[in-house]
């Protein structure tokens, strides 16, 4: 008597024989055919999240060293929307209050204001260190896209953090010496405006004019003299 079972698989008669387990058969068969489960270790077919950034901007490169074949495309879309999706969940500095707006000279506060401004400058410089850029440039998308806002956002920070540091080394510099600042009114461009002039402290022969010119006084009459 034969005991063998017949059972039909994407369109095959395969045989189960006596003592046979079926699942482990048809799985046998399938892994033959090419269709059989894949190991739990393989990443699943068309799955970006468990990829890295790397890898994902290796897809997008996908090989060409021609940055023009690396441009936003529907061939490329999901790894760029996937790069976007993890650059959204980077928390985002909170800019403190005195962070912001124009900040005098001669507010007797300057100095605090400064300090408190280049913390959260440096704050928003490692906030841009960990998005992740667009291996190209997409111009359509700058205003919204963080990949694509790198490119400048960080250039532009390092720039006004660089200024800063240099504004707030000016008013130390200038409270150690003594000097004070007095607001002079000036109609430049038809409208009026005011300007520094830098007073030292009395006693000394040193006046220092708003645009930051030296103009030794007793040096000058000395020359006149001889």
């Amino acid at each position: 008597e034969d005991d063998t079972e017949w059972i039909t698989v994407k369109g095959a008669h395969i045989p189960i024989k006596k003592g046979e387990n079926k699942d482990e058969v048809v799985k046998s068969f399938l892994a033959k055919q090419g269709g059989g489960e894949k190991k739990k270790t393989d990443k699943p077919s068309g799955s970006l999240s468990n990829q890295s950034e790397g890898e994902l901007i290796k897809s997008i490169k996908a090989g060409s060293k021609d940055f023009k074949d690396w441009y936003r495309s529907e061939k490329n879309e999901k790894e760029y929307a996937e790069i976007e999706r993890r650059n959204k969940e980077v928390p985002k500095p909170k800019r403190p209050e005195g962070a912001g707006g124009t900040i005098f000279q001669d507010d007797p506060n300057a100095i605090s204001k400064y300090e408190t401004k280049i913390k959260y400058l440096e704050d928003v410089g490692d906030y841009w260190k960990k998005i992740t850029k667009f291996p190209a440039r997409d111009y359509h998308t700058r205003p919204t896209q963080l990949g694509d806002a790198k490119y400048y956002e960080m250039s532009n920070n390092s720039a006004n953090l660089n200024t800063t540091r240099k504004q707030l080394a000016k008013v130390k510099t200038r409270k150690e010496s003594g000097a004070t600042l007095e607001r002079k009114v000036t109609y430049k461009g038809g409208k009026p405006r005011f300007y520094y002039k830098e007073n030292p402290k009395e006693g000394t022969s040193e006046t220092i004019n708003f645009d930051g010119i030296f103009d030794n006084v007793l040096n000058a009459l000395r020359k006149e003299t001889k």
